[in-house]
């Protein structure tokens, strides 16, 4: 990596935005991009948050103090760099997909990784271990699997079939029977009933 690349890489993105090391090109030693890092962050062009992770300030101008980073960023940065595919945990999914409005308070997610727990300051991130049978690729369709999972078996009603239905549209969800083939059978015949649900 030449030099002033970790620079030119912190000019490019927005003020607010939470990144690790993995999200910088990078055709060198770790130990340049820690070095480049480390001396960013003496000039308070960047905020370590924590080992691999950083956050680009945002300050309001009118308060004249610096925006906390979105927790949620923070917990995608730390599977990006750690090559695990994560999604929102169950209440979340139940909120996404429309059939809840409460909104969490809690930081939890479903992860293909292991389980993990973060205590950054005021803040924990708790990544939950889930089976690639109900992690597929599609973050849409895992979401939807993990909402069923949480309403529970037999506890969908017609409205929540036509709810999710119209999350699937939404949301551009590929319904593809292949993608869950390994999900519970439950799940399966309710994914199949929702796919079914024709647009109003």
């Amino acid at each position: 990596m030449k030099s002033g690349a970790v620079a030119k890489y912190i000019d490019s993105i927005d003020d607010g935005t939470v990144f690790a090391i993995c999200d910088i090109p990078n055709d060198s030693s770790s130990d340049s991009l820690k070095t480049q890092l480390s001396v960013a962050c003496k000039r308070g062009r960047i905020v370590r948050i924590m080992r691999g992770i950083y956050y680009k300030p945002k300050y309001n101008k009118l308060l004249e103090t610096m925006i906390p980073y979105n927790p949620d960023d923070v917990a995608y940065a730390i599977a990006r760099n750690n090559g695990w595919h994560i999604i929102p945990g169950g209440n979340s999914c139940l909120n996404l997909t429309g059939l809840s409005t409460q909104v969490p308070s809690r930081f939890i997610y479903y992860s293909d990784g292991p389980y993990k727990t973060y205590n950054i300051g005021d803040t924990n991130i708790e990544l939950r271990h889930r089976g690639s049978k109900d992690m597929p690729d599609s973050d849409g369709l895992a979401i939807l699997i993990h909402a069923l999972k949480t309403k529970g078996n037999g506890n969908l009603t017609q409205d929540d079939i036509r709810t999710l239905s119209e999350y699937v549209r939404s949301h551009g969800v590929a319904m593809d029977p292949a993608e869950y083939s390994r999900t519970a059978p439950w799940i399966k015949k309710e994914l199949q009933r929702i796919a079914d649900v024709q647009p109003l």
